[in-house]
Order: C-alpha cells, then sequence, then structure tokens
C-alpha cells in the first residue's frame, strides 16, 4: 500500500511601505532647501553633498519635530569641505521628535565659529541618537563649549 503525502503550501507576502526621501546638493543653497523640505515631508531622509569647497556665508540649520531621521553624507570621504572662514557656525540641527536621529557621514567642518556652543556643528536631540562618523573638524571656535561640534541629546546616544 502506497502512502501519498500532499503538502499543501502558500506563500505569502507582506509588503511594508518604506518611507524615505533621497537630495543630491551640490550648493550651500541647494542643502537648505533640501533641509527645509526633510524638515516637513513625513520620511526619512538622506542628504548626498557632492564632492567640492564649499563657502558658508551664513548657518545652515535645520529644526523638526517629526519622527524621522536624517543622513547628511558627504559623496567622498574627506572631499566634502564646509568652510565658514570664521564669521558662522557651520551647521546648527534641531530634532524633537523621537526616533528622529541625526546622522552626519564624510564631512569636513573648516573655521566654523559660534558665540555659543559648537563652532563647526551644533545638534539637539530630545530622544534621537546623535551619529557623526568620518568627520573632520578643523580650526573651529565655540565661545562656550564645543568649538568643532556640541553635541546634545537629552535620552539618546551620542
Amino acid at each position: 500500500m502506497k502512502k501519498i503525502f500532499m503538502v499543501a503550501g502558500f506563500t505569502v507576502f507582506f509588503t511594508f511601505p518604506i518611507i524615505a526621501d533621497f537630495f543630491a546638493v551640490n550648493s550651500i543653497s541647494g542643502l537648505q532647501s533640501s533641509l527645509n523640505t526633510a524638515a516637513g515631508n513625513g520620511a526619512d531622509d538622506t542628504i548626498l553633498i557632492m564632492n567640492g569647497n564649499y563657502n558658508v556665508s551664513t548657518t545652515v540649520n535645520f529644526s523638526s519635530s517629526e519622527n524621522f531621521s536624517l543622513t547628511l553624507t558627504g559623496q567622498d570621504s574627506g572631499s566634502v569641505i564646509l568652510n565658514a572662514n570664521n564669521l558662522y557656525q557651520i551647521f546648527n540641527f534641531n530634532s524633537s521628535g523621537n526616533n528622529a536621529d541625526l546622522i552626519f557621514n564624510n564631512l569636513v567642518f573648516t573655521s566654523g565659529n559660534s558665540n555659543d556652543y559648537g563652532g563647526g556643528l551644533y545638534t539637539e536631540t530630545s530622544s534621537s541618537d546623535i551619529l557623526v562618523n568620518r568627520c573632520v573638524f578643523r580650526y573651529c571656535y565655540a565661545g562656550n563649549f564645543g568649538g568643532g561640534a556640541g553635541l546634545v541629546s537629552n535620552s539618546g546616544d551620542i
């Protein structure tokens, strides 16, 4: 007597929407415009800054209360140079959302100046992580603390 086993199988595919936006910029004004969009677009955002020397003629700002992360990445390590000529703070970033991590990769901050905190980079989060990876800080000054970078997170990792 032959025994026959039937195996019924089915595959269930689950799809989860991935909400993310990508920007590529080659100017400080393009960077600020992308940051303004990222602050309220309801998505995790990545901004790729193309290789070059960028003269920063005003502080680049980002402020968001969304629960989405922001990643700024230089195209190649050591090849994206942000120079404020000792006149301005280079980046001032604030994120008050949960899980709104701020990530900085492959950037060179040069000659940033702040009367307060973080001449090159000042970033503050409420409950999110801050990651600075393969970044260089040169000749930056701050009146209080963090000449190169002032990083503050109330409950996230730095």
